[in-house]
């Protein structure tokens, strides 16, 4: 598996398409770039940006581009923004907006405070439109002051205007306590000449769909720059970087991070290896992800693209909310195929952020819930087993709910059950024919003379079944049951003095298809209280 790398994304020049490989390239000797700040081309096709004085990594880069041209996209269904899923400071996986200027610049924040709001809520609003197609709603999730407003930090940079870029802005801010790997910091830098550029932002390629992805507030902090400019699109984009879009391997991708869907919000022609794809038919409107295949969808397909790799409209995704918690059953698997009546184990896992129920629709009627009771922790794989009573494809579906009433998706699995037509194996493993007994390992033994009398002796059975399993093991003495055992393995012990010469023991093997295998042997008794004191010691059989 490829290992990860952390990818700046800059929307606005002409494009260095991303390298293949997910490896960092060899060192190289960085120069001043304007947007970027100190940063070099790298083998890879990658720039790598660096802090002002050069010491630290600030992520990579595929290049710049030109700051988008056309209309800004339309504002949700009823043409409104629309209020995000506010949550109080300090919280983790959150978002956290900040409005940043130059020590040197004007402090505008007065007058931008209040459009950088309505910007949010425009993001806000497109991302839920998408979920809508799914009858969903889905919020960003981002720091609101205690009148449930979006809070908007004011923060004066200590890089002068001239220098700014990239990697001074990220840089001034970490220096400012901005350093939470658990949020997202979506930055609205006011001067549009600070980059011949619309924005910045981080991404890790990371196409893991887990809650483990590095894009999920795993990591180290990450960025999303506007540069000076009033557009939904351009902070929505980066943002969407910042979530994780669009990874290399999906649907419709460039190859470079972004789309070729036309005006979806992530779509430009970036010179990419799949660009030359690129087209305006597809999606001729500003969209969350034209065609929910890309980079969001809240109901993908079971087994597409989305469903098996990073999504940002997933439960997953830690920097999103359904309004309340949707917790995501993120594998099942089930043993296939298996005999009518034998055991069939399935094995699940599902993520979420608070505890979760498993309920089990074993496709018969039959329903489990896992645990039995209550809620458990997520994340661990559980387990659950059920028989089947006939030969058909059964479909086992299985929803995660949450303690506090989140309620996942259904996941699916087809289990082939067959008709057994195995009949299963029993034998005697004691006393072998030809042999002579002397009862079970710790019977007593009486010593008299030079004789050894063994007043008990004893039968053991066994059985195996390769279809649906031992379901009862009998034991007979002449026609009498005298032991049964749903297990596979039995042993009887009898007294000597009380049975004849010879006595008939019957083994009888049942499996739970109620096929059945029966074995009969012979025990000699006066042998087995002859034996003389010069053989063996007592107790070896």
């Amino acid at each position: 598996m490829r290992t990860p790398i952390l990818v700046l994304i800059v929307l606005a020049a002409a494009s260095v398409p991303l390298s293949a490989a997910d490896t960092e390239a060899a060192a190289c000797q960085p120069e001043p770039i304007h947007g970027l700040g100190l940063a070099c081309q790298l083998g890879n096709g990658l720039y790598e940006v660096f802090s002002p004085d050069g010491h630290d990594s600030l992520g990579y880069t595929h290049g710049l581009d030109p700051v988008p041209a056309g209309d800004e996209p339309a504002i949700a269904a009823g043409g409104a923004p629309r209020p995000v899923a506010c949550v109080p400071p300090g919280t983790p996986y959150a978002v956290v907006v900040i409005y940043a200027h130059a020590h040197d610049d004007a402090d505008r924040y007065a007058l931008k405070a209040y459009k950088i709001r309505e910007l949010v809520e425009a993001a806000n609003a497109l991302v839920d439109d998408a979920a809508r197609v799914n009858g969903d709603h889905v919020d960003l999730r981002v720091v609101c002051d205690g009148d449930g407003e979006v809070m908007v930090n004011n923060e004066v940079l200590a890089t002068d205007q001239s220098e700014a870029g990239f990697g001074s802005i990220v840089t001034d801010l970490r220096g400012l306590g901005y350093t939470d790997g658990t949020q997202k910091y979506w930055v609205y830098y006011d001067d549009t000449g600070a980059c011949t550029c619309g924005g910045t932002g981080h991404i890790w390629s990371d196409e893991r769909a887990g809650p483990e992805n590095r894009n999920n507030g795993n990591m180290a902090a990450m960025f999303a720059v506007t540069f000076g400019y009033d557009s939904v699109r351009i902070m929505l984009h980066e943002l969407g970087h910042n979530m994780g879009a669009v990874q290399r391997s999906a649907p419709y991708t460039t190859g470079a991070a972004h789309c070729i869907d036309g005006a979806d919000i992530m779509c430009y022609d970036d010179g990419g290896p799949y660009a030359s794809g690129y087209n305006t038919t597809r999606c001729s409107q500003q969209v969350w992800d034209c065609g929910q295949d890309t980079y969001f969808n809240t109901t993908p397909a079971q087994g597409s693209w989305l469903d098996t790799h990073w999504n940002t409209g997933s439960g997953v995704n830690r920097f999103v909310t359904f309004g309340q918690d949707r917790p995501v059953v993120q594998s099942l698997q089930c043993t296939t195929p298996v005999t009518v009546a034998a055991n069939v184990t399935c094995w699940m896992r599902a993520y979420a952020d608070h505890d979760v129920s498993m309920s089990i629709d074993w496709g018969d009627g039959t329903v489990s819930q896992v645990p039995a009771e209550g809620y458990a922790p997520p994340g661990q794989t559980r387990y659950a087993t059920h028989r089947y009573s006939d030969a058909a494809e059964h479909h086992v579906r299985v929803t995660a709910t949450t303690d506090n009433g989140g309620v996942s998706l259904v996941r699916t699995f087809v289990v082939d059950v067959r008709a057994d037509a195995d009949p299963p194996h029993v034998q005697f493993d004691a006393p072998l024919a030809g042999t002579l007994a002397r009862g079970c390992d710790d019977v007593q033994r009486i010593y008299l003379s030079n004789r050894v009398m063994v007043d008990e002796a004893c039968v053991r059975i066994s059985a195996t079944d390769i279809g649906s399993g031992i379901a009862r093991l009998d034991l007979y003495l002449r026609d009498t049951l005298v032991a049964s055992t749903s297990a596979d393995a039995l042993e009887y012990r009898y007294p000597l003095t009380q049975f004849e010469r010879s006595v008939r023991f019957t083994a009888v093997a049942t499996d739970h298809a109620g096929l059945s295998e029966t074995r009969i042997i012979f025990v000699e008794t006066a042998a087995l209280s002859s034996l003389d004191a010069a053989d063996p010691a007592p107790g070896v059989v």
